[in-house]
C-alpha cells in the first residue's frame, strides 16, 4: 500500500496534543513495522519548511519505517515527483485537477463520521 497526503495546512501540533491520537498512531506504526505489506511508502509533500514536528516524528518512529517514508517540503518538487517511490507525472495531474476542482466548489470539505475521506 502506498499512502500519499498532501500536508498545505495540516496541523501536526493537533495530533501531537491528543494523548488518544497519539496512542493510536503508535499502535498502527507498530503494525505497519511488523508487517510490511500493512506500508510499502508513505509520501508527505507540501510539509511547511523546516516543520519541527517532521524531526520529532523522524526521532519516534523505528528506522525501518522512516526509510519508507518521504518527507517533501512544500515547493520541492523534484524530491517527491519522478524518484522511484514519489508521485509519477499523471499522479501530479490527477492531484492538480482534484485540487482546482475543489477549488471551484466551496473550498473547503470537512470531515465527519460519515465522510472520513475527501476521496
Amino acid at each position: 500500500v502506498v499512502e500519499v497526503r498532501d500536508c498545505h495546512g495540516f496541523s501536526f501540533s493537533q495530533l501531537w496534543a491528543s494523548p488518544v491520537v497519539f496512542r493510536k498512531l503508535r499502535v498502527i506504526m507498530g503494525v505497519a513495522a511488523n508487517y510490511p505489506e500493512v506500508l510499502a511508502t508513505l509520501v508527505l509533500f507540501n510539509l511547511e519548511p523546516g516543520l519541527r514536528s517532521i524531526a520529532l516524528l523522524k526521532r519516534s518512529l523505528p528506522q525501518k519505517l522512516i526509510e519508507k517514508m518521504m518527507f517533501s517540503d512544500r515547493g520541492d518538487w523534484p524530491s517527491c515527483v519522478c524518484v522511484p517511490r514519489g508521485l509519477s507525472p499523471g499522479a501530479v495531474c490527477r492531484w492538480a485537477n482534484h485540487r482546482e476542482k475543489l477549488g471551484q466548489e466551496q473550498g473547503w470539505q470537512y470531515l465527519t463520521r460519515d465522510r472520513p475521506q475527501l476521496v
